[in-house]
């Protein structure tokens, strides 16, 4: 049987974001997929008008359920959060959770294009900062990373990769930081694999488009790709080569607020990391 996968992150009732993506992309990689909603989100905040439930208090509930039941887990990956207040909830249940062999994948979601999404607080980038330090997989954008990095006062030291290494301060153990621009302008992820124990930047195409969920979509393949037994190079230029794929195959669509239908990506998905025909 599959390896068994936790979601920490949002359930959309309409719309292909949070755990609404990220369930049927690793179910059709062959992993067992189980939730613990952060949020639930009417549809994605794309339309302009939502409704949100915040979930916390069921959280702390369902996690006392489990720990009496023995539910585990062979990994534990984490998006989109509601509060400080969720974070240190969920830091402390990783905390308690990980053993030898278990691997966990941090997605901190807050912002991008230089600022906090609307609604997130000032206070999650401290609370993000320090779920890195039980993160074997961290993987913020430029603007998270420079974020946290300002927050924990170390963005002024003389790194040769900046951004990666104020993660790894943090107690990280791999770091990608993704939608990053290299020198001559192309797209670039900078990473660090704490296995090898080197550095890496791997350019990656763009579609000129935007989809919300496409950063949910490639945490999935990413994980389910290292579960897989590649490295973390690797997984990231298949996990970029699937994106890809799939926006340029629905750029044209009437709906991009929707996101991805990755229910009907399955075969174009697998053929693009090598598992399909």
């Amino acid at each position: 049987m599959g390896k068994k996968i936790l979601l920490i992150s949002d359930i959309p009732g309409y719309g292909k974001v949070g755990a609404m993506a990220m369930i049927p992309t690793l179910s059709f990689m062959g992993y067992r997929c189980y939730n613990l909603p952060t949020l639930l989100v009417s549809n994605t905040l794309d339309y302009g008008d939502f409704a949100m439930m915040d979930t916390t208090d069921y959280m702390e509930k369902t996690i006392a359920v489990w720990d009496r039941l023995d539910f585990d887990f062979d990994c534990i990956c984490t998006g989109l959060m509601s509060s400080s207040r969720q974070v240190d909830l969920v830091t402390d249940y990783i905390k308690t959770w990980k053993k030898d062999g278990r691997i966990v994948l941090v997605d901190p979601v807050m912002g991008d294009n230089g600022s906090l999404y609307h609604g997130v607080e000032e206070e999650m980038v401290e609370a993000m900062a320090g779920l890195a330090q039980v993160a074997d997989y961290f993987i913020p954008n430029g603007t998270e990373s420079r974020l946290m990095a300002k927050k924990k006062g170390l963005d002024k030291k003389d790194y040769r990769h900046p951004a990666i290494d104020a993660m790894r301060d943090l107690g990280a153990k791999s770091v990608l930081v993704t939608s990053g621009v290299s020198m001559e302008e192309d797209p670039v992820i900078e990473g660090y694999d704490h296995l090898k124990e080197a550095y890496f930047s791997q350019p990656f195409n763009r579609v000129p488009v935007s989809f919300p969920g496409t950063g949910d979509l490639f945490s999935a393949i990413l994980i389910g790709i290292l579960l897989d037994g590649k490295s973390l190079q690797e997984a990231a230029a298949l996990a970029s080569k699937a994106i890809y794929e799939m926006m340029a195959y629905y750029k044209n669509t009437s709906d991009p607020f929707h996101g991805i239908p990755i229910e009907q990506c399955s075969q174009m998905l697998l053929k693009s990391i090598g598992q399909g025909k």
